[in-house]
């Protein structure tokens, strides 16, 4: 099983998964918004049972492949910087998860970072402050942009409910205010709000992951124990978070990665 490859799948099962929640909760939007305008229910009943746990089915499935996504990343983490190799149970675990059958080996040929130490904890720091200086700069350009879309999505609807209620006669008022007041309620404190928290939460906790990985690859009474921690605190903060979507990481990997080969060999 090349761990690589295997990784970098389930990265993309999951981003798929979150896509299609998001996709899911625009249509449970218009769902609402139909709801006001037309009389017939029945059909709209239905859609507001199914589309709520086709959402929760999609989050289930995008956790799932997150989680196997990011055990293996670590794996990859371990690997590379202190050639801990996976245990014969862990490889048949990971080849039961991803539906590989019987798988003896995972194929693995470091370095997957840029870190030119040698093995050991300092290693270990380096690579770690090198994920956490991708993240950081990663997740603050996707609070941001959710952060704007719920920004400029309560504006618009604002504007829109302060024109229409002042030029429609009174029936169509009361319509059109519940329709913007749904939109509003929607983009304020939906999924998208929520999103661009997590990745802010994202963005604050690898900046001071960085900052302490920078000062614990040159130290040279490093402790294991410290080292571990601040793995740990990177996984939490990773796993707490959705994935960065594929637009935002790939606009951002070109220049990351010169930028950071030159911070590292300077």
């Amino acid at each position: 099983m090349d761990l690589i490859k295997s990784m970098r799948e389930e990265y993309g099962h999951s981003k798929k998964w979150f896509k299609r929640t998001h996709i899911a909760n625009i249509f449970l939007l218009a769902l609402a918004v139909a709801t006001l305008l037309v009389g017939n229910y029945l059909i709209l009943g239905i859609l507001a049972v199914l589309v709520p746990l086709f959402i929760l089915g999609a989050r289930v499935l995008f956790t799932h492949h997150y989680e196997i996504a990011e055990q293996m990343r670590r794996l990859v983490l371990l690997m590379d910087s202190l050639e801990i190799k996976p245990s014969q149970a862990e490889i048949a675990q990971f080849a039961a998860e991803i539906g590989k059958g019987k798988v003896k080996v995972i194929d693995f040929v470091p370095p997957y970072y840029d870190s030119k130490l040698p093995v050991g904890y300092n290693r270990l720091a380096e690579n770690i402050a090198e994920s956490a200086y991708f993240t950081k700069f990663q997740s603050r350009s996707a609070w941001m942009t959710f952060g704007l879309v719920c920004a400029l999505g309560v504006l618009v609807v604002v504007l829109l409910l302060f024109v229409t209620t002042s030029a429609l006669n009174i029936q169509n008022k009361e319509i059109i205010a519940r329709i913007l007041i749904t939109l509003a309620v929607f983009f304020s404190a939906g999924d998208f709000f929520w999103i661009a928290i997590q990745f802010h939460r994202l963005h604050s906790a690898c900046e001071s992951i960085f900052a302490r990985g920078d000062k614990m690859r040159n130290d040279k009474d490093l402790q294991p124990e410290e080292v571990y921690q601040l793995m740990q605190d990177y996984n939490c903060a990773l796993i707490q978070a959705p994935p960065i979507p594929d637009w935002i990481y790939g606009s951002w990997i070109g220049r990351l990665n010169a930028s950071w080969r030159q911070e590292l060999w300077r």
